[in-house]
């Protein structure tokens, strides 16, 4: 190193410099604790208690003078005992001075000795008194030692006063001096400190600027150099360590700019080709993405479609099943609602059938009843051409179908898009799925996934009516269109229930065809299915619509009347005799209608099935043609008579 100061020198010299005051300090502060306490001990350790001592010395030679100037009495033991303990402490006192005179010289212990011999004497003079006294002595002898007494305790006493004077200065001295020691050793510890302070400036002031600083500049130097000012470079001049580490700084920061620049390049080129690379992967991502979205949609349409398929060849809940598949489409297709319209008779109104709103969105179905086809003629235009009505902004329809505009904002529309609904190949409706809250909301994909579901729909309304005629017929009769004896006891076994809880009277009327049998023939069996066709279309005119009329076998009628009670029955009878009256003078048919009938009646009070009032109807009925035919011998078709009127009505 040769000549220069180290770090380790400034730091060595620093520590001494620190050491040094220290221990200036500690020499101020160890003698002034010395002294005081030399001072403090010695008033402590001799002057007060021997003070004290002359104190309780002086107090018991006046309580001595008292206590024996009154003791008369030889019995006397309380005063005794205390003119005894007084004795023993003026004795206790004087020795107890004299012992704490060491800190005086050879004077004061002198004085220290007499004052207790002249305590001892007057001690003695004090217990010869007492003794006198016991033994009952004279009193002249007593008067005698009294007085010496006394003069010996005045003299002792001014002794007394003169040494507590003596103590009073001793004490005053010793005060004064231990607060002489603590002025000059607080004086000397302020002077320590400020000289400590300023030795410690200035060696704090040292290692700022030599130490202190030139690590700021480095510090600072290390933040520019990594925000990248390579062209940075230190200037320190301590002729110590810190300079070396400022040289090795600067060319660090040559070698770290040289190399940045040749970085710089390789850089940039690397950054390009990286570019490159990360444009194709994420056009290849993209892609990928799509195609697994596509796949993933895809798939889910088609177990949607499925599902969907499943759901309306099983349920039996027809409705709920159409209302639930337009839930899953509008879901998957991410419609705020879809729904069914079905055009009514003649295609002049349509009405919407089926629902299904997301979360937050109104129900419309209330709102679009039995609206006019004519009032939306581009939108049956485009939906009897079979086209897709699609829009991806509700606000930027051509301005032909304004009607259809208005409508769809009213519904709160913002895009849309509808296919037509074909039941047996004729269009009947449209399904439509709209967005409520979002515009350009469809994909490509969506007009191919409605219209498969269009087609379901489609396919799964001609099933239910195919089904609907299928149902009907097994329970009605094909050549009347009235009910077949098993639509006829499944529907009044309904009604009967109904009846029941409702308490009211109803009739069953069973009624047979006359003469069936000769028409046919006679006329042949066209001639007799239209006879039974005319009896149905009595009935049907002669009783309510709400009456359950059937044919439930070959020349066999029933009607059951709901709500009709007994007094009831005659009036329905005359009304099914008039009806036949007028059939029969039409002359449509060569031969003349006539029914026997059977009135019973149904008591709510007194209920009973299906199967008893036919048997008991029937059984009436039987008796009328019976008499019948013993009333007409020989009867001829075109001379039938009608008898309709039962026998009697049940009760």
């Amino acid at each position: 190193m040769g000549t220069k100061r180290t770090l380790r020198n400034k730091l060595t010299l620093a520590f001494l410099t620190v050491f040094l005051v220290t221990g200036f300090l500690a020499f101020f502060i160890l003698y002034t604790y010395h002294r005081t306490g030399e001072e403090v001990s010695v008033m402590t350790e001799d002057v007060i208690p021997g003070a004290l001592a002359l104190v309780d010395l002086k107090a018991e030679l006046a309580a001595l003078g008292s206590e024996l100037g009154s003791f008369q009495d030889p019995g006397d033991t309380t005063r005794l005992r205390r003119l005894t303990g007084c004795l023993a402490t003026i004795w206790r006192s004087a020795e107890i001075h004299t012992a704490h005179e060491t800190h005086v010289g050879k004077g004061g212990r002198r004085a220290a000795r007499d004052l207790e011999e002249r305590a001892r004497h007057i001690v003695s003079l004090a217990e010869q008194t007492l003794k006198l006294t016991q033994e009952g002595g004279s009193e002249a002898e007593l008067g005698t030692l009294q007085r010496r007494l006394d003069v010996e305790r005045q003299v002792l006493t001014a002794l007394l006063d003169e040494q507590v004077q003596v103590y009073m200065r001793e004490l005053a001295d010793p005060a004064e001096s231990v607060h002489e020691s603590i002025v000059f050793g607080i004086r000397s510890i302020w002077m320590g400190i400020i000289i400590a302070l300023l030795l410690a400036f200035a060696a704090a002031f040292y290692m700022a600027q030599s130490v202190v600083k030139p690590i700021r500049s480095l510090h600072r130097g290390s933040q520019r150099l990594g925000s990248g000012e390579f062209a940075f470079r230190l200037d320190i001049k301590t002729g110590d360590e810190i300079e070396q580490l400022a040289e090795e700084f600067n060319r660090m920061a040559d070698r770290l700019s040289r190399l940045y620049s040749s970085l710089e390049g390789e850089v940039a080129e690397r950054t390009a080709q990286l570019s490159r690379t990360v444009k194709k992967l994420k056009t290849e991502v993209t892609e990928r993405k799509r195609a697994e979205a596509v796949i993933k949609r895809r798939l889910g349409f088609e177990k949607t479609i499925s599902v969907i398929s499943s759901r309306l060849l099983s349920s039996v809940d027809f409705e709920g099943a159409i209302n639930a598949s337009l839930r899953d489409v509008g879901r998957l297709t991410g419609a705020s609602r879809a729904y069914i319209c079905l055009f009514g008779e003649g295609n002049t109104t349509m009405s919407n059938t089926h629902e299904w709103c997301a979360p937050g969105v109104r129900s419309r179905i209330e709102d679009l009843r039995n609206i006019p086809t004519d009032a939306n003629s581009w939108w049956m235009g485009k939906l009897r051409g079979g086209e897709t009505v699609r829009f991806e902004d509700i606000s930027t329809m051509p301005p032909e179908p304004k009607a259809e505009k208005e409508l769809l904002q009213k519904l709160g529309a913002k895009s849309l898009i509808v296919l037509p609904l074909a039941i047996r190949r004729e269009l009947s409706g449209f399904v439509g799925f709209h967005d409520a809250f979002e515009t350009e909301a469809w994909r490509p994909e969506d007009s191919a996934i409605i219209r498969v579901f269009s087609d379901i729909l489609g396919n799964a309304f001609e099933r239910r009516h195919t089904e609907e005629q299928l149902r009907s017929m097994s329970i009605h009769d094909e050549l009347t269109g009235l009910y077949n004896r098993r639509g006829f006891f499944a529907v009044t076994q309904e009604r009967l229930k109904l009846v029941k809880r409702q308490r009211k009277e109803s009739l069953l009327l069973f009624s047979d065809l006359d003469g069936l049998k000769r028409i046919n023939d006679t006329f042949g069996h066209s001639e007799g299915d239209g006879a039974l066709i005319e009896t149905a279309n009595i009935l049907k005119e002669s009783f309510r619509e709400s009456d359950i009329k059937a044919r439930i076998g070959g020349d066999e009628f029933a009607v059951f009347a709901t709500g009709a009670g007994i007094d009831c029955g005659e009036l329905l009878l005359a009304k099914l005799d008039e009806s036949l009256r007028v059939h029969s003078l039409r002359g449509e048919h060569p031969f003349r209608l006539s029914l026997s009938t059977g009135v019973a009646c149904y008591d709510p009070e007194s209920p009973c099935s299906i199967d008893e009032l036919l048997t008991r109807a029937d059984a009436l009925m039987y008796k009328q043609k019976q008499e019948k035919k013993t009333s007409i011998s020989s009867p001829q078709v075109s001379g039938l008579s009608i008898g309709t009127r039962p026998d009697s009505l049940c009760s």
